[in-house]
C-alpha cells in the first residue's frame, strides 16, 4: 500500500506551488510486511509533467520507515502554468502491485500584473496632486491567480514618509485592489513631482516591479506678484 505522498517545494518552502527552476521533493510511504525486501526499483513515480520521466526510481528508500524519497531538482512544468500531477507506483517482492497514488502542485510562470495606479489626497479630494500634513492614499490592482498574499504587496513610500518596503494596509482579493494610506504626509520634494513604485511576488516566486508613478506635491501658496490702479475717468 502507498501512504501520504506529498510535494514540497524546497525552494519556497511551500506545498501548493512551483515554478521552472525549482526544486521539490516528493515523498511517499510504503506499507508492507515484508518492507525488508522492497528495493528501491520497485518503486516509480511518474514525473512527466515536471519535467521528467514516467518511471523514475526514488533517490533514496529507508527500509525501516518504508519512505521513498525523489529529489527533483529545475524542474520544468507540463504545462507551463497549471495544475500538475505526479503518481506514485510500488510493488512487493511478488510483483503484486499497489494502487497507485496521486499527489498535485500547481505550476506558475506568470508574474502578477500591477496596474490603475491611483493616488488621492483625501484631505482635499484632489486626484495625483497632495500637499503636505494631509491625509493621502494609494491604491492599485494586483492581478495574480490567487497566490498574492497582502504582506507580499510593497510600495516604496519613502517619498510620502512611509519606507521603503511598505506591505498594504489592506488586499480585497475580490476586486484585487491593495491600498496604503499615511494620515500625515511629508512629501519628497515639497514641490515638484513625487514618485512611488509598487511590487510584488506571487508564492512560487514570480516577481512584478511598477515603472515610477508620479504625482505632484505643491505647498507653494499663490502670491499677489503685483497690484495696480487705473483711474477710468
Amino acid at each position: 500500500e502507498i501512504l501520504d505522498v506529498s510535494i514540497f517545494n524546497t525552494s519556497k518552502s511551500i506545498y501548493d506551488y512551483v515554478r521552472d527552476t525549482q526544486t521539490v521533493v516528493i515523498t511517499a510511504q510504503i506499507s508492507e510486511n515484508r518492507i525488508e525486501y522492497t528495493a528501491s526499483h520497485d518503486v516509480w513515480a511518474d514525473l512527466a509533467q515536471l519535467g521528467f520521466g514516467t518511471s523514475v526510481s526514488p533517490d533514496e528508500f529507508d527500509t525501516g520507515t518504508g519512505i521513498a524519497t525523489w529529489n527533483v531538482s529545475n524542474i520544468v512544468g507540463n504545462p507551463s502554468d497549471g495544475e500538475v500531477f505526479v503518481t506514485v507506483s510500488y510493488h512487493d517482492d511478488a510483483l503484486n502491485l499497489a494502487v497507485a497514488q496521486t499527489e498535485n502542485i500547481i505550476v506558475d510562470n506568470t508574474p502578477p500584473i500591477i496596474a490603475e495606479i491611483v493616488f488621492l489626497d483625501n484631505t482635499e479630494n484632489w486626484n495625483d496632486i497632495a500637499k503636505n500634513a494631509d491625509s493621502f492614499t494609494v491604491t492599485a490592482v494586483i492581478t495574480d491567480d490567487g497566490s498574492v498574499t497582502r504582506d507580499e504587496i510593497l510600495a516604496n513610500l519613502a517619498t510620502i514618509s512611509g519606507g521603503s518596503a511598505v506591505s498594504a494596509d489592506s488586499f480585497d482579493v475580490s476586486t484585487s485592489i491593495a491600498s496604503w494610506t499615511i494620515s500625515a504626509i511629508t512629501l519628497i520634494p515639497s514641490d515638484g513631482t513625487v514618485n512611488v513604485t509598487i511590487n510584488t511576488n506571487d508564492r512560487a516566486g514570480n516577481s512584478a516591479t511598477t515603472n515610477v508613478n508620479s504625482f505632484e506635491a505643491d505647498n507653494t501658496s499663490p502670491q499677489v506678484i503685483e497690484v495696480g490702479f487705473f483711474n477710468a475717468t
